[in-house]
């Protein structure tokens, strides 16, 4: 399997710490986007294609949660290895077969993010309770199906 994953190239910028701020997310992709960091031969994924708020970063996104992360949750497709130089964000691999499940583009500050829809996230929730906690699952479940219940119904 790992024969036939490319792997992005990997550079950092040493001593360079942003906050977990959107902003210096933001400004960190746009950097690491505009390098030019080609694909590794044809085999290779480039990450800012891929990447993708998830679980904590995702249920805050969508208001599903008042919590507040000390790093931004980011899926990236097994075999796509993630960057260098990101001390605030936590790398997620998710299967290739269902990585575009759910998933919403999301420009952000002129770069195109992505991020996985409410019910994608509650499930990844439930499925990684153990990292998230499962207390931090069931409110986004109730939060989740108050915000529908008040959503009147399409005709």
């Amino acid at each position: 399997m790992l024969a036939r994953c490319g792997y992005a190239g990997q550079t950092g910028t040493p001593g360079q710490r942003r906050g977990p701020g959107a902003g210096g997310l933001v400004q960190q992709l746009r950097r690491h986007a505009g390098t030019g960091r080609e694909r590794h031969r044809d085999r290779g994924y480039r990450f800012e294609q891929h990447a993708t708020l998830c679980l904590a970063s995702a249920l805050a996104r969508h208001g599903l949660s008042d919590d507040i992360s000390a790093s931004h949750d980011i899926a990236l497709p097994r075999c796509v290895r993630p960057p260098a130089g990101f001390p605030h964000v936590t790398w997620h691999h998710f299967a290739q077969q269902t990585f575009e499940v759910g998933r919403v583009a999301l420009p952000v500050g002129g770069v195109d993010a992505a991020v996985y829809s409410p019910e994608r996230t509650i499930v990844d929730v439930f499925r990684r309770s153990y990292l998230e906690g499962e207390e931090t699952a069931v409110e986004a479940l109730n939060a989740g199906s108050a915000s529908q219940a008040t959503t009147p119904p399409a005709c």
